[in-house]
């Protein structure tokens, strides 16, 4: 399927709070349920179980000699492991997940989701959303932190969200982002107000730890409310200043590295993303309506929902990879025009 949604077990792996999400698929949870619960409904009750890989060598060689046979014949194969690697399969199934290096440290379904324990019993968090992709091979959680303001309508929330891998292909991320209620886009923000940080990678040859994960988001004790504060104030200021369809253009172009003679993907995507300013999702409240924060919102649009690719993909491009990196461009550029 192309969302990628798991459905290892005859359901879709995702459960939510509050609206039904794009894909149709889930369980819809009430607010203020147990982690266990999530964990469960959630499709994250298993576990990743870490098995060496043997190299068997079948003794089927017609010239090997009769001894040899015979002990062939009893069992007595040649099985080597192989050196540095293992095989990682998931406890409910024994699906296989991935071949990885001996030194990658899973972090499992339920780490995850008590990642989150003491900042929904202790800090007012909730759990939002989490999930299974490709078989088992993805999990996530995403909470909100209770910090939410609105500009001329437009409600912006904030949220925390961990995830982690089984095919070695991105590192267990903690990261803030901010949702936009009217159209689901994204941004990261961060306790210090810059769009790249509020981001924590711990790559799998890490041990995982929760607490350091925490220092480093500035999660120990009460939430630091600065942050956000700086990120409120930043959004106003791309909401209060405006700008000609010329310059939007020109910030389109100037993102993607393009001139209006190029042709190709690159121009297309151009058309696209002013397609979604002008007409996009929540185009339409003042605060984005010809306006630096709408540039702002038509990048996020573009990376979490009409990026060319597979959801999966999409999904991890637009949280931690190149749409990431693009949307944060995007929102150091239109503050600076916005300066």
């Amino acid at each position: 399927m192309s969302h990628e949604l798991d459905f290892t077990k005859g359901v879709a792996a995702i459960a939510y709070t509050g609206e039904t999400p794009w894909h149709g698929y889930g369980e819809r949870l009430d607010p203020g349920q147990p982690l266990e619960t999530w964990l469960t409904r959630a499709g994250m009750d298993y576990e990743v179980t870490e098995s060496p890989i043997f190299n068997n060598r079948w003794i089927t060689n017609e010239n090997i000699g009769a001894s040899v046979k015979r002990l062939a014949a009893q069992n007595f194969l040649s099985f080597k492991p192989i050196p540095g690697k293992k095989i990682l399969t998931r406890s409910d199934t024994d699906g296989i997940l991935s071949i990885v290096s001996d030194r990658y440290n899973v972090v499992q379904p339920r780490e995850v989701m008590e990642f989150f324990r003491d900042l929904v019993e202790d800090q007012g968090f909730e759990i939002h959303t989490a999930g299974v992709l490709k078989d088992g091979n993805r999990v996530w959680a995403l909470a909100k932190t209770g910090k939410d303001f609105e500009i001329d309508g437009d409600k912006v929330e904030g949220y925390l969200m961990l995830a982690t891998s089984y095919d070695g292909k991105f590192s267990t991320t903690a990261q803030f982002t901010s949702v936009r209620v009217v159209c689901w886009n994204t941004l990261s923000w961060s306790l210090e107000g810059q769009s790249s940080a509020g981001v924590v990678k711990i790559p799998h040859s890490s041990e995982f730890d929760a607490d350091a994960i925490k220092e480093q988001l500035g999660l120990m004790g009460k939430l630091n409310t600065e942050g956000w504060g700086n990120f409120q104030e930043n959004v106003t200021k791309l909401a209060d200043y405006k700008v000609t369809k010329r310059q939007a253009v020109d910030f389109f172009l100037e993102l993607l590295d393009v001139d209006e003679e190029a042709s190709g993907r690159q121009l297309q995507t151009t058309k696209k993303l002013l397609s979604f300013y002008e007409s996009g999702p929540g185009s339409d409240f003042i605060s984005s309506h010809n306006t630096t924060w709408g540039l702002v919102n038509a990048v996020s649009y573009f990376t979490d929902h009409a990026r060319r690719g597979r959801t999966d993909r999409r999904f991890d491009s637009a949280s931690f990879g190149q749409g990431a990196q693009l949307k944060a461009k995007a929102f150091s550029k239109a503050l600076e025009i916005a300066a």
